[in-house]
């Protein structure tokens, strides 16, 4: 029987991350990261585990990949009843559509996955991510939504714990 760890991935990712966070908070990753930065010849202290790269293949794992494989089944509990309304305040919205505010976290999900999934996301000089959603490439956004750097850690905080622990108590636990 083969079995498929795809399910599996926004899990790791987001202990990965947690692994990778603890390390360069307690400084351990500090002769790998100068390594690195040698090698490449970048500045010293120029590499920053909290770059815009290393936070978009965060969420990918955590929206897109779960939206795909296991969020659409009936056993997970609504997505609106997942997440803490809270994480709307991390964000700024700019552009929505009508029916958002019926169920703004399950649109706002909705929205950043189809913005990443099709590359409609831009990162600016201060790092703040900007999103958008449409219809095609020829037609305007009719979503758009930007969050800062350090709110974009929050949230993926919030999402990567609440999927992380949801796969568990859906008897999926990590091996």
């Amino acid at each position: 029987m083969v079995v498929d760890r795809r399910t599996e991935i926004p899990s790791w990712a987001y202990i990965n991350a947690q692994i990778i966070q603890h390390a360069y908070h307690y400084g351990h990753l500090s002769a790998s990261t100068r390594h690195v930065e040698e090698t490449y010849q970048l500045s010293p202290n120029s590499l920053d585990i909290k770059n815009p790269a290393y936070l978009i293949s965060l969420l990918y794992c955590l929206i897109v990949v779960p939206r795909e494989l296991w969020l659409k089944d009936n056993a997970v509990p609504s997505m609106e009843n997942l997440f803490s309304k809270s994480v709307l305040d991390l964000f700024v919205v700019s552009k929505k559509p009508a029916n958002f505010d019926a169920s703004p976290v399950l649109a706002l999900l909705r929205h950043l996955r189809n913005a990443l999934a099709h590359v409609r996301f831009s990162i600016d000089e201060s790092n703040n991510f900007t999103f958008w959603d449409q219809e095609s490439e020829k037609s305007s956004p009719y979503f758009h939504a930007t969050i800062s750097l350090d709110n974009m850690a929050t949230f993926l905080s919030s999402v990567g714990a609440t999927l992380a622990n949801l796969r568990t108590k859906r008897g999926h636990p990590i091996p």
